[in-house]
């Protein structure tokens, strides 16, 4: 009896277990995602559009549209959502001609994303990190802000691709699950490489 016991609960740890896997990104790179994280890109959009639905504020049918465009991808977390938010990750594609121009002016460019964000959501909007770094051998901008709404969080990692293509990565969530999304956001980032 202890020995079925013991084997349920095992199979109750192993099924919540979320096993990560290479995600091959449309957008030309892959990473490291674990399996509660479902993933919305152009193809998932196009077989089924309703896979999107509103999420936490206006911005749903411009981010769908970037997702159609090719220029962007939605990852939500299946573990941490719920009916008031969707902890997500936002992934969109920028170019830059000279993207290493940030670097001589990081100091200007973090107090310019206070200003920036605190107009653009209508409060003021505190800036808890910001700097210019390295991850994974490629250049980074690494921003964490207050969310758009009350309550919320958003770190941010603009990528700097040889190309001089930008993949920006935001991870979304309610403060509530920040210590652990943290977490397993900078290992996702950790995990980033340009596609061949």
């Amino acid at each position: 009896m202890k020995n079925i016991m013991l084997i349920s609960i095992l199979c109750a740890i192993w099924s919540t277990t979320s096993q990560a896997g290479t995600y091959e990104s449309q957008l030309g790179f892959s990473i490291e995602l674990s399996s509660h994280w479902t993933i919305i890109n152009i193809d998932t959009l196009k077989k089924n559009p309703t896979k999107f639905h509103n999420i936490h504020d206006n911005k749903s049918e411009s981010i769908k549209k970037a997702i159609l465009e090719g220029k962007a991808e939605f990852y939500e977390n299946l573990v941490t959502s719920d009916s008031s938010y969707r902890d997500n990750i936002y992934v969109f594609m920028s170019h830059d001609e000279n993207p290493q121009k940030y670097k001589s002016f990081e100091k200007t460019y973090c107090e310019m994303i206070h200003n920036t964000y605190s107009k653009a959501f209508g409060r003021d909007v505190k800036v808890y990190g910001c700097k210019i770094d390295q991850v994974s051998y490629y250049d980074v901008i690494y921003t964490e802000t207050d969310g758009a709404l009350e309550g919320t969080r958003a770190i941010q990692y603009q990528i700097w691709k040889p190309s001089d293509d930008i993949i920006i990565m935001t991870l979304n969530c309610k403060n509530r699950n920040l210590s652990k999304l943290r977490k397993e956001f900078a290992d996702i980032v950790k995990s980033f490489k340009v596609s061949k």
